[in-house]
């Protein structure tokens, strides 16, 4: 009875000491996916496999780097509107302008309203899946653009010409945020001046993005 009782002993001793171990190993693995999950930037709300954008680091845009974050999106939007401009300006043109993106997708310029001209058009522009030129931004939704051609002594002024651009875009890939214009003035020639309220919404966080001729 006595070697019983010992043996019991020691079976209930190793049973405490493997179930320390399995918590222990627990509690690592706990932290370690708490780690991994407060150090990731990527934004929550692009699902893996969300389009050919969810592969790359779909940063959460914030204070920090709203700056870098939009230069490159104006850019993509502003090259893609010079770019529709030389077809559309062309009497031949159809209702329709499709710009075929250089990576992914395509980009649908038609008539946003009837009474336009071809000096200075407004349109509708959608981005129609996950249009992108670079490969580093991937793009979907709709813009509207009402064009604003300036004329100096009767010479069109290309530096004061400009979009007032409205609507919502959705944005993966380097940066991952859905995007609002609001009456936002965008100058099509890279050194003109843009103006406005830009508002970005990344993950959980909300940026206001003002920009003001200096």
């Amino acid at each position: 009875m006595d070697v019983l009782a010992l043996g019991d002993v020691i079976n209930c001793i190793s049973d405490e000491i493997i179930m320390r171990i399995l918590l222990s190993h627990r509690f690592l693995l706990l932290s370690m996916l708490v780690l991994a999950c407060s150090s990731d930037r990527r934004d929550p709300l692009i699902p893996t496999g969300g389009g050919p954008g969810a592969g790359r680091a779909n940063l959460v845009v914030d204070d920090s780097n709203r700056y870098a974050a939009m230069q490159g999106i104006f850019e993509d939007i502003r090259g893609l509107c010079n770019k529709a401009l030389g077809v559309i300006s062309d009497p031949e043109a159809g209702q329709y302008t499709r710009v075929m993106g250089k990576r992914n997708g395509y980009a649908l310029f038609s008539e946003l309203n009837p009474n336009t001209t071809i000096v200075a058009p407004d349109v509708k522009l959608d981005f129609v899946n996950y249009f992108s030129d670079t490969g580093k931004l991937f793009y979907y939704g709709r813009l509207e653009l009402v064009g604003q051609w300036r004329y100096t002594d009767g010479v069109q002024d290309q530096q004061l010409n400009k979009f007032i651009v409205n609507g919502t875009l959705h944005i993966s890939g380097d940066y991952a945020c859905n995007i609002t214009f609001i009456d936002f003035q965008m100058a099509l020639d890279p050194n003109g001046l843009d103006q406005g309220l830009v508002t970005i919404y990344s993950g959980s966080i909300t940026v206001r993005f003002w920009t003001r001729p200096s």
